[in-house]
């Protein structure tokens, strides 16, 4: 990407003191940042991020529950009069693992933690309280809202109308500049071979590298070692043992 470009993102990146101290922008990410750091001027009321799990979409929705307040709904754990209640007071709101509300078995599970007889005509009350209030809604979804299984044409119309942005999976960059926060606060420092190395053998996912940047300070510990990549390459073999 240009520098000419990309310099001005950096630059609002910084200035921006509601951002999560795990945050990392990079090219997977930085649309739907620019996108949410710009509220209250959206294009209508609601805004939906899309993207795998562990690319990072609770740490951008975190910035903006930040900057807005916002209210986190949960559908499957609330009752009609407490959600009356938040959507009265609140004036922005979240609504994380979207892709829940249209999952056959979701729905199963959960039919003894609500009293709505239908989640969609909810959902459809919620943009309209919205729209009609002037609040503003997030949706996040580990699921393409156009693979949604939503039976109501309304609801589907609304969904796909909100200003939607999809997170890619992080690259390499974005991951080592993670592993080395992650390593920081335990204050453990690894080189630069080291983080690249580890990038290179595990998923791409947020969430992996926190998983194993806990087990390879927990096996440092145990075996009074210092992160090289031979410790490394112990704690990659050990997670291979255990999945088999």
């Amino acid at each position: 990407m240009q520098k000419g470009f990309f310099q001005p993102i950096i630059k609002l990146y910084h200035k921006n003191t509601l951002r999560s101290e795990h945050f990392i922008l990079s090219n997977a990410n930085q649309q739907a940042y620019l996108y949410i750091s710009k509220w209250p001027v959206w294009y209508g009321n609601t805004c939906v991020i899309q993207g795998e799990e562990g690319t990072g979409k609770t740490c951008l929705s975190n910035i903006w529950q930040k900057k807005t307040k916002a209210l986190k709904i949960n559908l499957f754990d609330i009752t009609k009069k407490d959600l009356e209640k938040n959507l009265k007071r609140g004036k922005a709101f979240i609504l994380d693992d979207f892709q829940q509300y249209f999952s056959r078995k979701s729905l199963l599970q959960n039919l003894k933690n609500h009293d709505f007889n239908n989640i969609e005509e909810v959902l459809v009350k919620i943009f309209d309280i919205c729209q009609h209030s002037n609040k503003n809604l997030l949706l996040v979804t580990t699921v393409p809202i156009q693979e949604l299984n939503i039976r109501m044409e309304d609801l589907k119309s609304r969904v796909l109308s909100s200003s939607s942005f999809m997170i890619d999976i992080p690259d390499e960059v974005a991951l080592n500049t993670y592993l080395v926060k992650s390593f920081s606060e335990s204050q453990l420092r690894i080189s630069a071979e080291v983080t690249q190395y580890i990038s290179k053998h595990i998923s791409k996912s947020y969430k992996e590298v926190d998983i194993i940047a806990n087990e390879i300070d927990n096996f440092s510990l145990e075996q009074k070692r210092n992160v090289t990549i031979p410790l490394v390459r112990d704690v990659l073999s050990r997670r291979k043992l255990r999945a088999v």
